[in-house]
């Protein structure tokens, strides 16, 4: 694929990602959802999804192919959108998400 493709891709994705991430309680709200538990599983669910933007973007962009690259790629120009800190694969998602769910939600862990 070519790079600007590549860009525009990227693009697209941080605009998602970042209209999401920014409006996600107004989201919840409008969906009905307004139990704390539940939103605090919506939001380490996005911040898994944040994070496995930012490990793909990391795989896919030129020439600068870093992690602090790709989370400069997924940021807004006055916030840092939420990710699993650390996290570095699918296991490391995985892991953060199964912890998020073990108590309140066990049958949502992913296997």
């Amino acid at each position: 694929m070519a790079t600007a493709g590549k860009e525009t891709i990227a693009s697209l994705i941080q605009a998602t990602v970042s209209t999401i991430s920014s409006n996600l309680a107004s989201i919840l709200d409008a969906v009905g959802v307004r139990n704390k538990d539940k939103i605090q599983y919506i939001a380490v669910a996005v911040a898994v999804v944040n994070s496995a933007v930012t490990i793909v973007l990391a795989h896919i962009q030129s020439p600068q192919n870093t992690m602090a690259a790709a989370q400069a790629m997924v940021t807004t120009s006055t916030s840092r959108l939420p990710v699993i800190d650390g996290a570095k694969s699918s296991k490391d998602l995985k892991n953060a998400w199964n912890h998020a769910v073990e108590k309140g939600f066990p049958n949502h862990k992913v296997q």
